[in-house]
């Protein structure tokens, strides 16, 4: 059909041409999958404090944990189970996440974990990556200080913590906690450590590898461990070992690799 280049008006496309594109987005709709399975499983008491440890820097602390714990639940995410929690006293419970999520299972798995154990407040450990750190000042490792992202509702961050500015982002699971909190005004403190390599890759449908490959194995000074401790509003009552944390793990230290993936957030 021909077009006067002078109309007012835009014809509609179908009066212009017929194509299947509308049928291919009504498949297209048909064929995605289902919303990923999320099961939070707790056999103890929601508390007043919640610690969420992620990766391996999570690992890496909480290995230097010598208070006496027990494990009151799971998180299963698609049949994999991607994490534990342990309550280490009555006002304080620990989640330990292990493996990398897609977006959506992560966006989901917050918001139930949130409201499965209500929590008054949140703090978490995770990482933030060197090689694609944007500064007005080069860092790098062992000097590279600790950096932070919390809620409105949290406190002034601990002197020792330097707030994560644009354009630098995070996009793991600590993200979706973050926002999580926010709508519901509750406390967060997100403390990142900084790791020698990229971060992994975020995987668009599927559960990621345990652990995942290069940073997994990742070893981080034990001063970065234990300034961490010490920002932790609980740090000065939570039986810490810097000698546990910081011992190796018998893994050679990979070389440097990674990929950046899409996606991201500013918080």
């Amino acid at each position: 059909m021909d077009v006067d280049p002078i109309q007012d008006i835009v014809p509609p496309r179908y009066a212009i041409e017929s194509d299947d594109s509308d049928g291919e987005e009504m498949e297209a709709r048909a064929t995605q999958k289902s919303p990923p399975s999320i099961t939070v499983n707790f056999n103890g008491e929601p508390s007043h404090s919640l610690l969420i440890l992620i990766g391996q820097a999570g690992e890496q602390y909480r290995r230097g944990i010598i208070t006496p714990s027990s494990t009151t639940g799971s998180i299963v995410v698609d049949k994999v189970k991607v994490g534990e929690i342990q309550e280490i006293s009555p006002s304080l419970l620990v989640v330990i996440i292990t493996h990398e999520l897609p977006a959506l299972a992560s966006n989901l798995l917050a918001k139930q974990l949130i409201q499965t154990l209500s929590p008054c407040s949140v703090e978490l450990m995770d990482t933030y990556s060197l090689p694609i750190h944007v500064s007005s000042k080069p860092i790098s490792t062992p000097t590279s200080p600790l950096m932070c992202l919390k809620t409105s509702s949290f406190q002034p961050a601990p002197l020792n913590l330097i707030p994560l500015a644009p354009p630098n982002i995070i996009r793991s699971f600590t993200a979706s906690v973050l926002c999580i909190l926010e709508l519901r005004s509750i406390p967060g403190l997100a403390i990142l450590l900084p790791s020698r390599f990229l971060p992994p890759r975020i995987p668009t449908e599927q559960v990621g590898p345990q652990p995942p490959p290069a940073y997994a194995l990742e070893q981080f000074e034990n001063q970065n461990l234990a300034d961490a401790n010490r920002a932790f509003s609980f740090g000065g009552t939570l039986g810490w070992d810097i000698s546990v944390a910081g011992k190796a793990s018998g893994f050679s230290r990979p070389q440097a690799q990674g990929d950046i993936g899409n996606g991201g957030m500013y918080l």
